[in-house]
């Protein structure tokens, strides 16, 4: 079984550096590696020849690609997955650090579970929430832990996540970090190229499509182990982030979500503890721009209310300052 490694990376040499570094050190080589460049820059293309000796000698095809598309993660991944030729298709971050029997451990899985048609590892260095804080995003519909044994997806497009689990589990999304799928999906789904530039969520649109069609077939595999630095190079603000990543929460709720009283009640429910998180924050730090651009997300929704709900996005994207030359 052969497994293809995609990474779709913008502006982050060094992170890169150490995502490739770690591919080379797998106890058992890639098929392939792929790397699409969101950059107009040579640095990172530079960067990517100096290592296709290397791969070339483990075995591995090594391609990279510049995306010229439209500057997008969703468009780099999609690109990326067809330029693959391997059984299996692994997405992961550029600031991703694999442990050495990482896709090992992914091959193994899929060999024992044939009927699985996506998987992910585990981050290492993510620490689970608790105490009150937990309890507050349980409340509000947020994301949160609980003691389960399956990733769940909220009808506010937040997720319940189990506690430290040693034994694989159901997913109803995978991580956006590391996440990967038998070659089969891709007949029927592709990463949603009206999600721009960082695209707040598109992993989870992605996988939970896949997981509705084909159900409990997702799965989380412990023994794949990866750390995920979460770099702040070329990253958006964390205040631009908080507003796109809220707009793109309605449109994939009127997409992916029932359109019910009840699944209705949790959206907003989860928008009131966004609101009281953020004002929080505010008052907090004394410094009221979480809160502002948390409201200039409402003032984006309630404009744009009718487009979110027939899923049409180049409006949206435009007041976001997400298309292309903005």
């Amino acid at each position: 079984m052969e497994i293809s490694v995609v990474i779709a990376t913008y502006k982050r040499e060094k992170d890169l550096q150490d995502a490739l570094l770690s591919l080379l050190r797998q106890s058992e080589a890639p098929h392939e590696v792929v790397v699409i460049d969101d950059s107009s820059e040579n640095e990172t293309e530079e960067l990517v020849r100096s290592y296709q000796d290397e791969f070339k000698k483990q075995g591995t095809t090594f391609i990279y690609f510049r995306n010229t598309r439209a500057r997008s993660l969703t468009v780099a991944r999609n690109i990326g997955s067809s330029k693959t030729s391997g059984d299996i298709i692994l997405f992961i971050d550029d600031d991703v650090e694999l442990a050495p029997n990482y896709l090992s451990e992914i091959r193994s899985f899929y060999e024992s579970h044939p009927k699985a048609v996506g998987a992910q590892g585990t981050t290492i260095n993510d620490l689970p929430i608790t105490g009150r804080n937990n309890a507050f995003r349980a409340f509000f519909a947020l994301t949160h832990y609980r003691y389960d044994r399956r990733v769940r997806v909220l009808s506010s497009t937040e997720e319940v996540l189990p506690y430290n689990q040693d034994h694989p589990f159901v997913c109803e999304r995978l991580a956006g970090s590391n996440q990967s799928y038998r070659r089969m999906v891709f007949n029927y789904f592709h990463f949603d190229e009206a999600l721009l530039r960082w695209a707040c969520k598109e992993d989870l649109d992605f996988s939970y499509r896949v997981h509705k069609r084909f159900t409990d077939r997702l799965f989380c595999v412990p023994t794949a182990r990866l750390v995920h630095k979460t770099s702040m190079e070329a990253r958006m603000t964390n205040y631009a982030r908080i507003k796109m990543c809220n707009v793109y929460s309605f449109y994939l709720f009127f997409k992916n979500m029932p359109h019910d009283f009840g699944s209705f009640t949790v959206l907003l429910r989860s928008q009131l503890g966004k609101f009281l998180f953020c004002l929080g924050k505010s008052f907090s730090s004394r410094d009221a721009r979480a809160t502002t651009y948390f409201l200039k997300s409402i003032g984006i929704v309630l404009r744009h209310l009718r487009d979110l709900e027939e899923l049409k996005m180049d409006e949206v994207n435009r007041e976001l300052g997400l298309q292309e030359g903005q």
